[in-house]
């Protein structure tokens, strides 16, 4: 169950993790009605996520790739890590330095071929899959499971371990047309 719920909030996006206020989420006038309030409601209070000052949550805004770290780091309590950067576009003054540090350290992160991270980039859904099959060391299953998404061409090679690992285990799905959707966003309430 635990693991569950982990795995929801990972995915769950979220900004400025450390940088902004929390505002409490019956105060936040954007989750009414939202198909995600409960867990956004829970998440607030478990004290995993945080809105805008502006008092809103902003659900349906995409998740960048730092922020994304940041979320995965705060659920399974990933250590912060003496590193040094080897991505060119990662600073020691970046406010996402040792999270993005942190991740790479616990291996279940990687960067470009071009020696960048795209820290500010949103995370695609077959990066998302990537991230969680490493982090969980989840085994993918038949790999014929592509088959049933009508976009599997769409997938990256790299990522096709990943999206099937996802896929088998029941944490991630495709929607209902049938499409994997690897290249849209994950937004903040997504799960």
């Amino acid at each position: 169950m635990k693991r569950q719920f982990l795995i929801g909030i990972m995915t769950l996006c979220l900004a400025f993790l450390l940088c902004l206020p929390a505002v409490a989420a019956t105060d936040m006038s954007d989750i009414s009605g939202h198909w995600a309030e409960v867990y956004i409601e829970k998440w607030i209070s478990a004290g995993l996520i945080t809105g805008y000052p502006d008092g809103q949550f902003k659900p349906d805004n995409s998740i960048t790739r730092a922020e994304m770290v940041t979320l995965v780091n705060r659920a399974f309590n990933i250590p912060n890590s003496n590193s040094t950067s080897s991505f060119s576009d990662v600073k020691p003054s970046d406010w996402f330095y040792d999270e993005v540090m942190a991740g790479q350290k616990a291996g279940y992160i990687s960067g470009y071929t071009d020696g960048t991270f795209k820290p500010n980039k949103p995370i695609s859904r077959q990066e998302a899959a990537f991230l969680i099959s490493k982090l969980l060391g989840l085994e993918p299953g038949n790999a014929s499971i592509l088959d049933s998404y009508s976009d599997q061409h769409r997938i990256g090679e790299w990522a096709k371990t990943g999206v099937n690992a996802v896929t088998t285990h029941g944490i991630m799905a495709g929607f209902p047309d049938k499409t994997f959707g690897p290249l849209k966003n994950i937004t903040r309430a997504e799960n």
